[in-house]
Order: structure tokens, then C-alpha cells, then sequence
């Protein structure tokens, strides 16, 4: 229970990987608030109170400028405190280069970097009234690389690194720390969705092939990496990329 006490967002946590991440914070002693957009999160709001904490969920489609911070304000006001962020939202579409829209381009970068930017602004500035803090933004390993099949989903992972940066840099003082998780391959209902198209499934299978450890990752391998990111453990730990891949990078 070595997050007893503290309280926590995690942003698109009905399922997957932000699922995953609620629900490992919670058996660590957390209370979790979710932000859910198209699911209710019930199955993971219920995992959350069986491990004895309490549980929110909070509907916001989080490229709507305002959702972010009133996703935050909410946390707060229901916990009392906020401790813990996790920028999990974000999603993207298939879209070669020459085939992205304005339109796909705008919506990708709301998800995937302003949301998670203004998420964060908000509880950094609860977290330096509190003098502590740890956020955790979940970037992919499409920003270290050319992906030609999703353009503006990498340069919005790229920029959302830039962010965290940026924000341990400037939030340091105040005893908050600010790290990425690249996830790698990553088993999700994400990926079953993309693998339903031939670009999808073959893009899958490139993806394994580069894969050191031969195999595509779990949403829990991701939530242990933010557990111990938010914890304690890691109080000399801040400004970082961390690669979560099973060796697709090694850098």
C-alpha cells in the first residue's frame, strides 16, 4: 500500500492500458479517479473499490478544450488532494501521410498532446500548493522514429516527450516530478481494432518482428512502470523517456 493516502487521475482509464494503470494504483493504496469518453468504466470502477479505496469516474472527451482542467477540478474536489496524474487518453487513425487531413491532423494533436498538457497544467498547479506531485504521460516509441502510416500520431507523441520535459524542468523546485512511458507493442482493443485492416495487421507483424523479446506487451507490464514511477521508489527520478517495449528500442 506504499500509495496509502494520495490520490489520483488517470486520464481514458475505462480499458486497456489506462484500465490497467487505475487498477494497479488502487491495489497500491491509491484512490483513482477515470475520465471515460465512449465506455462507462464501471468494470474498472469496480476493480478500484474491491481493492478499498474510492473510485470516480468522470465522462470528457478530452480534445474539448475544457475538459482536461474540469477533469482535474473534479478529482480534486471529490479526493480532497490530488497526487498522482497519468496522461493515458490519446488514439489515433491509420492515415498515411499524404492522406491526413487538417481535420485528422487537429484531432490528433487534442488528444494526444493539448489535452494531456492542459490535464497537466491544472494539477501542477494544485500539486505546488501541496508541495509533492508525480505525473506520468504516456507517450508510444511512434516518437522516436519515422511512421509514415501515422504521421501525426508520432509528431504528437514526439511533442508530448517535448512537453514532459519541458514540465520536470519547470516543476522540480516545487518537488514534482513529471516522466513518459513509450509503451512499445502492446496488446489493447486498440490494436484489435487496427488489426482488423490489412494495414493494421500488417503494421502488427513488422512491429513483433523487431521485437527482441519476440512478443507484443500487456497493459499491466505498462501500469507496473507507472507504479513504481509515481511512487516513493522513484523520488530521484524525473524528465525521462522511458522505453516500455520489450526491446523494439534500445536507447
Amino acid at each position: 500500500m506504499r500509495l496509502a493516502g494520495r490520490a489520483a487521475l488517470v486520464t481514458g482509464g475505462s480499458r486497456g492500458i489506462g484500465r490497467a494503470i487505475a487498477e494497479r494504483l488502487a491495489r497500491d493504496g491509491a484512490d483513482v479517479a477515470i475520465t471515460v469518453h465512449r465506455e462507462p468504466g464501471e468494470a474498472t470502477l469496480e476493480a478500484i473499490r474491491a481493492a478499498g479505496v474510492r473510485a470516480l469516474a468522470l465522462a470528457a472527451d478530452l480534445a474539448d478544450a475544457d475538459a482536461p482542467g474540469g477533469a482535474v477540478a473534479a478529482a480534486h474536489a471529490a479526493f480532497g488532494r490530488l497526487d498522482i496524474l497519468v496522461n493515458n487518453a490519446g488514439g489515433t487513425r491509420i492515415a498515411p501521410l499524404l492522406e491526413t487531413s487538417a481535420e485528422q491532423w487537429d484531432r490528433v494533436f487534442a488528444l494526444n498532446v493539448r489535452g494531456p498538457f492542459l490535464a497537466l497544467q491544472a494539477a501542477a498547479r494544485l500539486m505546488v500548493a501541496q508541495g509533492r506531485g508525480a505525473i506520468v504521460n504516456i507517450a508510444s516509441v511512434a516518437a522516436h522514429g519515422p511512421r509514415p502510416t501515422v504521421p501525426a500520431y508520432a509528431a504528437a507523441k514526439a511533442a508530448l516527450i517535448s512537453v514532459t520535459r519541458s514540465a520536470a524542468a519547470a516543476l522540480a523546485p516545487h518537488g514534482i516530478r513529471v516522466n513518459t512511458i513509450s509503451p512499445g507493442l502492446i496488446e489493447t482493443s486498440t490494436w484489435e481494432r487496427l488489426r482488423a485492416e490489412a494495414a493494421g495487421q500488417a503494421m502488427f507483424e513488422e512491429r513483433l518482428a523487431g521485437i527482441a523479446m519476440r512478443r507484443a506487451g500487456t497493459p499491466e507490464e505498462i501500469a507496473d512502470a507507472v507504479a513504481y514511477l509515481v511512487s516513493d521508489e522513484a523520488g530521484y527520478v524525473t524528465g525521462q523517456d522511458w522505453n516500455v517495449c520489450g526491446g523494439l528500442e534500445m536507447r
